[in-house]
């Protein structure tokens, strides 16, 4: 979890999610990736997970990570979002979901049915920090 220096009051969250044969800390140091740079000139807080898997890729597919509280990915990544919002006050309507290949696959697939709140939107890391999509 990155919290900027900045912090705004009540600051969006944003799940930036790596892709396999990546790592959080990976993903987190690429300059390509417009999300900290973003946390740091706009005041969110942003979380990076880091795939527990072989190959770093993400469960997209199990009973566990397919089901609401099963013990799988989703449910670490919502337990993340849950801390997030409770530790650092965010705000349960501006969480934002982000992730290339694997981990673009993880956030389309699975995330709207699995975490602790609807999320706002999905956004690419070639949006320049925009949010793509947005729910109504």
């Amino acid at each position: 979890m990155y919290v900027p220096d900045n912090v705004v009051e009540n600051p969006p969250l944003v799940v930036v999610i790596h892709s396999c044969q990546s790592t959080a800390q990976s993903y987190f140091q690429n300059s390509l990736i417009p999300w900290k740079k973003g946390s740091d000139g706009k005041g969110y807080i942003t979380i990076w997970p880091s795939s527990p898997h072989s190959g770093t890729c993400w469960d997209v597919s199990s009973k566990q990570s397919l089901s609401h509280d099963g013990g799988g990915d989703t449910q670490a990544i919502s337990n993340m979002i849950l801390y997030g919002i409770t530790q650092y006050k965010a705000d349960p309507a501006r969480v934002f979901v982000t992730g290339g290949s694997s981990g673009g696959m993880f956030f389309s697939c699975v995330p709207f049915v699995r975490l602790p709140t609807a999320l706002v939107g999905l956004a690419s890391p070639f949006s320049k920090g925009r949010p793509l999509a947005r729910s109504s």
